[in-house]
């Protein structure tokens, strides 16, 4: 907690817009609305930054915010569609619960390349949905409680014959 307090991020400049702030709207043509919590958004004169805090037992690697910039990148659009002059800032701050407790601010480019293969992932993942293809994703930190589990468990691979394997 203490290095939460002592962090820039416990004083963000400029003016927050809004702590734990739901944004919707529709960013990929022919799919649904998103829907986004947003940690943190503050203005400053130059930009509108979008904060996302993360819990960690160590510090990140480029790998892990890389992994994880995708949330941040559909986050840009969602605020795009409130502050369509301002520049946008989106950044991980990542409190580390280790030895020694610390939170880093971790800046994630913008860059429109990423954001459209993002917004494809969006819109090809709607399509299988559409299709009804489902694909097992087991993970140790969820299938304890999902509701899947057995169905997942038991996926073979194999179609109804009356289904296309293709999204």
């Amino acid at each position: 907690f203490a290095a939460f307090q002592a962090s820039d991020f416990a004083r963000p400049a400029g003016r927050i817009l809004g702590v734990e702030e739901e944004l919707r709207a529709s960013i990929v043509p022919g799919c649904p609305e998103l829907l986004g919590r947003l940690d943190l958004i503050a203005e400053t004169n130059e930009a509108v930054i979008v904060s996302d805090l993360k819990t960690s037992r160590s510090r990140w690697s480029s790998n892990q915010v890389e992994e994880s910039s995708e949330q941040l990148l559909l986050y840009h659009e969602l605020v795009k569609t409130f502050a369509p002059t301002k520049r946008i800032r989106l950044q991980f701050a990542v409190l580390t619960k280790a030895n020694k407790p610390g939170l880093d601010l971790i800046e994630v480019p913008v860059i429109q390349q990423q954001i459209d293969r993002t917004k494809l992932v969006v819109e090809r993942v709607w399509r299988a949905i559409q299709a009804e293809v489902f694909y097992p994703a087991p993970s140790a930190m969820q299938c304890s409680t999902c509701s899947y589990r057995t169905p997942c468990r038991d996926w073979t691979g194999v179609l109804p014959s009356n289904q296309e394997n293709t999204p």
